[in-house]
């Protein structure tokens, strides 16, 4: 499979129009939570491509969100290899396909990530992004405030810029964090300064062994129009239980 270059590029610190700023990142992160749950009648286009541990993948995913109880969002992980994840509320039961099987959702963990954790979480951040409906909210300030802890030897920085978004100048943050546990680790995280939502990450790691493991998402928000109830149709059977996962 070939990727567009640049696909999983990441600038260096201090170019192309970015400094240095003054946001503190957990409460960056607070504030993406808080966005997160304050979505309303959202239709958003996802675009996932990775390359890890061999496996490849370019696909696309949809969230269409009434609100925090009404949603049906798609999402992919390399463990999972090319399945299309999703996790579906009608307002009354919620269901996740995960492993080519529905289930109760399985909440991510709320409790600060360990040292392998914080340097992995790129891997998982379709999903654990997805923490808000999940039942687990509070992800983004989560791994913000490890990183800012330097958990798993990550050092991370705030950056930002001003820029043009669909013809409105505004500002945009990026998180940048390096780590050397797992290999030499880069992951960047861009950020709409108006609304406070996630607009892509970058994940770059060269293992010990020297080969690379790449990931990159982007999302194209979407605001207004209506949903139909048909969208968020939840399927009957469920095999999990809910239990504390990720």
């Amino acid at each position: 499979m070939k990727f567009r270059p640049g696909t999983f590029d990441v600038k260096a610190p201090k170019s192309d129009g970015w400094s240095e700023a003054s946001s503190d990142l957990v409460e960056l992160g607070r504030r993406m939570d808080q966005a997160m749950l304050g979505l309303r009648e959202v239709r958003a286009a996802v675009q996932a491509n990775y390359e890890v541990r061999g496996d490849q993948l370019s696909g696309r995913a949809a969230w269409r969100i009434r609100n925090t109880d009404v949603f049906h969002v798609e999402y992919y992980l390399p463990e999972t290899k090319g399945t299309l994840n999703r996790l579906v509320s009608d307002g009354t039961s919620r269901a996740e396909y995960f492993r080519n099987e529905w289930r109760r959702p399985v909440p991510p963990p709320s409790a600060p990530l360990s040292d392998q954790a914080a340097a992995d979480w790129p891997l998982q951040s379709m999903r654990l992004a997805l923490g808000t409906y999940l039942g687990s909210p509070g992800q983004w300030e989560r791994v913000f405030s490890a990183w800012k802890a330097g958990k798993g030897g990550v050092k991370a920085t705030v950056e930002r810029r001003t820029q043009t978004v669909r013809g409105e100048e505004r500002t945009v943050f990026r998180v940048l964090a390096t780590t050397s546990t797992g290999g030499a680790t880069t992951t960047e995280v861009l950020i709409d300064g108006k609304r406070y939502l996630p607009g892509s990450l970058r994940f770059d790691r060269t293992r010990p062994d020297g080969a690379k493991d790449r990931l990159m998402w982007s999302i194209e928000w979407g605001f207004g129009g209506k949903h139909e109830a048909r969208d968020f149709a939840v399927p009957v059977n469920l095999s999990a239980q809910p239990s504390s996962s990720g």
